[in-house]
C-alpha cells in the first residue's frame, strides 16, 4: 500500500463514518468501528502484526504493533466520550505534552508511557478512533518527554486535510522509517533539510599535505606515552576510582546488587568428585532457562568497561563479591571461527 491508495481508504471510511448511523459509545465500539481499520486499512499494518491486549508489568495494551520480530508502536484506545484535548481548535496541531491543551490526556498519555517502557517502544498513539494523538515517550535525545511536542488530529476533518502528515507519522511505512522523529524535531524548532549546499573552503590547488617534521615520531611517542599514563588506560584501579556517577549508574549499581543477591541466594553447593551433580546442575540451568542477563548499552568509549570494572571492584558488597566469578570474555579478539571461540 502506499500514500495514494491510503488516502482513498480514509476517504471511503470518512465517509462511511460520517453519514452512516454507526453508534459509538464504548471503547469497545470505537476499537472495532474505527481503530481497528484505520490501523489495517489505511495505516497499512498487517492483522498478525497486531496484539491485543498483552499483558505487561503495568496492565494490558490496547494494541502492541510488531514488525521484523521488533515492537514498534504502543497504541492506547479510550471511548469516544473521553475528553482527550482541552482545546476546541479544529485544526491538526502541535502542543506540548504537560501543556494545558492536554491536561485531560495526561493519565492516557502517561499510561502509554508505561506501556512503551515496558516493551521498549518509542511512539505511540492516544485515540478515541476520531481525536489521535502522536507522543514520543521514550526520548534518546536529552529532552524529557513531557517537555516535547505531541502531534495532534483533533477530528477526521483534520486528519483529511493533513493525511500526508497523518500517514507519515502513523503509517507501517513512516514508523519503520522513524519519521515522527523528522516531523517533532521540527515542531520543536530543529529545522531538518533533505539537503543542503556545501562549498570548499580551499581550492583544490590549495591543497596539500604538511610536510612531518624529523622530530615528529620522537615526539608522537613522547606525547603517546604521557597522557596514556594521564588517562589510566593500563590502571584499571585508577579507572575504577575516577569512574564519574550519575543517576543512572548509581541505579545500575542497586540493580546489579540485587540480581547478584538473587542469584546467590538460589546457587546450591554440589560436592563430587566426579563431577557429576554439577553436570546435572548445568544441563538443568540451561533446559530451564535459569539465570538473569544484563545488557549495558553504550558509544565506544561511553566507560561501559570502566563501570563494570567499578561494580565488581568497588561497589559489590564484600560478601557478596568473595561469592562470585568474574569471567571476562572478550569477543572482539575472536576470528568468528566457533572451534576457537573457548580459547
Amino acid at each position: 500500500m502506499n500514500i495514494d491508495q491510503a488516502k482513498e481508504k480514509f476517504n471511503s471510511l470518512y465517509t462511511e463514518l460520517t453519514q452512516s448511523c454507526i453508534k459509538i459509545e464504548t471503547e469497545q465500539d470505537a476499537r472495532f468501528q474505527v481503530i481497528d481499520r484505520i490501523l489495517t486499512e489505511v495505516l497499512g499494518w498487517q492483522r498478525e502484526e497486531i496484539l491485543t491486549e498483552p499483558y505487561t508489568d503495568s496492565g494490558y495494551i490496547d494494541y502492541l504493533i510488531t514488525s521484523r520480530g521488533r515492537s514498534r508502536l504502543v497504541v492506547e484506545a479510550k471511548r469516544t466520550s473521553k475528553l482527550l484535548i482541552d482545546t476546541r481548535q479544529p485544526r491538526m496541531a502541535w502542543y506540548k505534552v504537560g501543556g494545558s491543551a492536554l491536561e485531560s490526556a495526561a493519565d492516557g498519555l502517561n499510561q502509554a508511557k508505561r506501556y512503551c517502557t515496558d516493551k521498549a517502544v518509542l511512539f505511540c498513539a492516544l485515540t478515541t478512533g476520531f481525536e489521535w494523538i502522536g507522543f514520543w515517550a521514550l526520548r534518546t535525545d536529552g529532552t524529557p518527554p513531557s517537555e516535547g511536542k505531541a502531534i495532534v488530529f483533533p477530528n477526521l476533518e483534520s486528519i483529511q486535510q493533513n493525511f500526508a502528515t497523518f500517514y507519515d507519522v502513523f503509517s507501517r511505512e513512516g514508523i519503520l522509517e522513524d519519521l515522527y522523529k523528522t516531523y517533532i524535531y521540527e515542531a520543536e524548532g530543529l529545522k531538518i533539510s533533505h539537503n543542503e549546499s556545501l562549498y570548499s573552503v580551499l581550492e583544490n590547488s590549495d591543497r596539500y599535505l604538511l610536510t612531518k617534521s624529523a622530530l615528529f615520531k620522537d615526539i608522537e611517542n613522547v606525547y603517546h606515552s604521557f597522557f596514556t599514563s594521564m588517562s589510566g588506560e593500563d590502571d584499571p584501579d585508577m579507572l575504577a576510582k575516577c569512574f564519574v556517577e550519575s543517576k543512572e549508574s548509581k541505579e545500575a549499581d542497586e540493580n546489579l546488587q540485587k540480581i547478584t543477591r538473587n542469584l546467590l541466594n538460589r546457587i546450591d553447593i554440589v560436592n563430587s568428585a566426579k563431577g557429576i551433580e554439577l553436570q546435572n546442575q548445568i544441563r538443568n540451568a540451561v533446559e530451564l532457562q535459569k539465570g538473569e542477563f544484563v545488557l549495558i548499552i553504550g558509544n565506544k568509549g561511553a566507560g561501559k568497561t570502566t563501570f563494570i570494572d567499578r561494580f565488581f571492584r568497588l561497589i559489590l558488597d564484600k560478601n557478596l563479591r568473595e561469592h562470585c566469578l568474574l569471567i571476562r570474555v572478550d569477543l572482539a579478539n575472536s576470528n568468528g571461527e566457533q572451534a576457537t571461540i573457548t580459547s
